[in-house]
């Protein structure tokens, strides 16, 4: 029985690690709610001024950001104790300089 939970235990540690720092993650900024990766690898530039890119933000567990997305997972009837990492798709307009 042990051995079994060790085993998921173990699962779970390399699940969350990948998930976090796979391949073409880059991390952008990291604060007491989280860290945010970009892949790099998804970096498009459609029009001129305009980019989009693929995120990773892996929440702490507890902090605020967390807590948020955990009361609007409650919402939608899911669990947000599964909660590991979110991925979004940015879109940022760099032609206004600023």
């Amino acid at each position: 029985m042990y051995l079994i939970l060790a085993l998921i235990l173990v699962w779970e540690l390399l699940a969350l690690t990948a998930s976090a720092t796979g391949p073409g993650l880059e991390r952008v900024y990291s604060d007491r709610d989280g860290t945010w990766y970009i892949n790099a690898k998804t970096m498009v530039s459609p029009e001129g001024g305009r980019m989009s890119f693929w995120s990773t933000v892996v929440p702490v567990k507890n902090g605020e950001y967390f807590t948020e997305l955990g009361t609007a997972l409650e919402k939608v009837r899911k669990n947000p104790l599964r909660l590991e990492y979110v991925q979004t798709l940015q879109d940022v307009d760099c032609s206004s300089g600023g």
